[in-house]
């Protein structure tokens, strides 16, 4: 805001992302730092990344993946509820197969539908934010 600095925001989001192959499977690694600010900094959080995934080709396009993730958020200031800052765990298992129906024959093109679960869990040192959420997930996905 021209008028108003006070009301900007600043967002910084920094990672290192690393893909390899081991034998028939793909993995992925992600490292990162986010920090944001708004308010003059009085709502202001920072947040450490760490996530894990894979996924193999078992059959003739039928391929699991699974994925791991760890958010550590820690929140500047208080609010006007809690008399401490927030501090927050979160943690997310997810897995699923997924399923290539159809391929064009120079694989620009493809058809796949697919079928997973995620599992999060939030631990805070605030109550209030503490959760856990299971979600079931399908899709289908047409790649051009």
């Amino acid at each position: 805001f021209k008028t108003n600095t006070a009301r900007n925001a600043e967002h910084v989001k920094v990672e290192i992302d690393t893909a390899f192959a081991i034998k028939e499977a793909w993995y992925n690694t992600v490292l990162g730092y986010e920090s944001g600010s708004a308010d003059e900094d009085r709502y202001g959080y920072d947040r450490y990344i760490l996530q894990l995934s894979g996924n193999r080709e078992i059959f003739q396009g039928l391929t699991l993946f699974g994925s791991y993730s760890y958010y550590y958020s820690t929140y500047k200031g208080t609010s006007s509820l809690f008399d401490k800052p927030r501090k927050d765990h979160i943690h997310t298992l997810e897995c699923g197969i997924k399923k290539r129906l159809w391929q064009s024959p120079d694989r620009r093109y493809s058809l796949s539908v697919s079928l997973g679960f995620r599992h999060k869990r939030a631990d805070a040192n605030l109550e209030l934010y503490d959760y856990t959420q299971n979600i079931v997930n399908s899709a289908i996905e047409y790649r051009f």
